[in-house]
């Protein structure tokens, strides 16, 4: 091969590029709410349990990252007022974030800019294709899933 790229390397490439292209449109959307990056879907997950809060552990497999990416995170979000942990009553030994009265105001915020932002956006494909843009990235993600536990065996 002389360089060029598979079509698989390349539909890669494509597919890395555009998450890149749109993070870097919501973090302009969002950086004057004081939210970036992987605090955007942590909110959005805080804010969707209210009240009661998410168990680090649930949000740390909500988001499909590690315990201790969750704990840095939560860590700067607490830092910047979004969000504070409390004591999970059923459990001692577990501890639950909530979003602060700031965190649930910038939470309410950023719903409808992201959901302009996603219209706008997806605004390029016609319904078909949405739709069948959703059944490609459901297939993605279970076939993703397949691997994973392959490397679990």
């Amino acid at each position: 091969m002389t360089g060029r790229m598979s079509r698989t390397s390349q539909l890669w490439h494509d597919l890395m590029h555009t998450q890149g292209k749109i993070r870097r449109a919501t973090r302009r959307l969002l950086g004057p709410l004081g939210v970036k990056g992987p605090s955007v879907p942590a909110m959005r997950l805080i804010g969707q349990a209210g009240d009661e809060g998410l168990r680090l552990t649930d949000l740390a497999e909500g988001m499909m990252v590690s315990p201790a990416h969750i704990t840095r995170l939560i860590d700067r979000l607490e830092a910047d007022g979004f969000v504070e942990r409390r004591p999970d009553p059923d459990d001692r030994r577990a501890l639950r974030v909530v979003l602060t009265k700031r965190g649930a105001e910038v939470e309410a915020e950023m719903r409808p800019i992201m959901a302009k932002f996603s219209d706008e956006l997806l605004s390029a494909l016609t319904k078909t294709e949405q739709s069948q843009l959703q059944d490609y990235l459901s297939r993605l993600a279970d076939r993703a899933d397949e691997l994973h536990d392959a490397d679990d065996d």
